[in-house]
C-alpha cells in the first residue's frame, strides 16, 4: 500500500524553486521505496531544517508515519546516519536523479 501524503504550511515558492508542482511532488514522495510501517509521509514548512547564514529561508522537512501517529527512522542524514527528519530538497533531488534510496534506510523495520 502506497503511503499518503500530507503537505502542511509549505510556501507555494518552494515548488516553484524546484521547478516542480504539487502534484509532482506527491507523486514523487509516493513512489519511494519506504517499509510497510510507513502509513503516512509529510512535507511539513513549520519543522524547519538548521538556518545558516545571513539569508534565512524556510527549509521544508520531511518525516515518515506509522499507523500509530509516530515518526519513523527512515531517512538518512547527509551524514549517513538514521534520523527521522530529512531536508525534502535532498530527497527530491536523489528521486530526480533516480537514486532515492541513497535518502533512505529501510534495513530492520
Amino acid at each position: 500500500m502506497k503511503p499518503q501524503v500530507i503537505i502542511h504550511n509549505v510556501d507555494q515558492e518552494f515548488f516553484t524553486k524546484n521547478d516542480l508542482d504539487t502534484a509532482e511532488v506527491v507523486t514523487m514522495l509516493k513512489s519511494l521505496p519506504l517499509p510497510r510501517a510507513v502509513r503516512t509521509i509529510v512535507l511539513d514548512g513549520e519543522t524547519t531544517g538548521e538556518q545558516k547564514g545571513e539569508q534565512t529561508t524556510r527549509h521544508p522537512m520531511l518525516y515518515a508515519l506509522s499507523s500509530e501517529e509516530r515518526k519513523l527512522p527512515v531517512f538518512l542524514s547527509s551524514k549517513g546516519r538514521r534520523t527521522r527528519n530529512v531536508g525534502a530538497k535532498r530527497v527530491i533531488a536523489a528521486c530526480l536523479k533516480g537514486a532515492p534510496g541513497s535518502v533512505l534506510f529501510t534495513e530492520g523495520l
